[in-house]
């Protein structure tokens, strides 16, 4: 799946966890060490929050394999990604 990471809780136990925007499915997913996440993954994850980045996660069976990024760039914005973040973090927002 390819998307971004827009936003990141960091608890005091020192789970991490982060709501990843899926592009597929235009919707959000969270991945957390509370959940199997390896810790290196979930700082990786951490990292790309607020970068123009590209994020791209490989899993099977519910597990992630893999992360990879890849830079984003927001000027030309060909996929709407801005406008779709925007809609999620209000949402995000209005639950919380």
């Amino acid at each position: 799946m390819l998307g971004f990471v827009f936003h990141v809780t960091r608890y005091s136990n020192g789970d991490i966890e982060t709501e990843f925007f899926d592009m597929e499915k235009k919707d959000k997913v969270t991945y957390s060490t509370k959940n199997g996440l390896p810790r290196e993954t979930a700082l990786a994850l951490a990292d790309s929050l607020g970068r123009n980045i590209w994020t791209k996660i490989e899993s099977e069976n519910g597990k992630v394999t893999s992360v990879s990024f890849e830079e984003y760039n927001f000027e030309k914005d060909f996929f709407k990604v801005r406008e779709k973040l925007e809609r999620v973090w209000k949402g995000y927002l209005e639950r919380v």
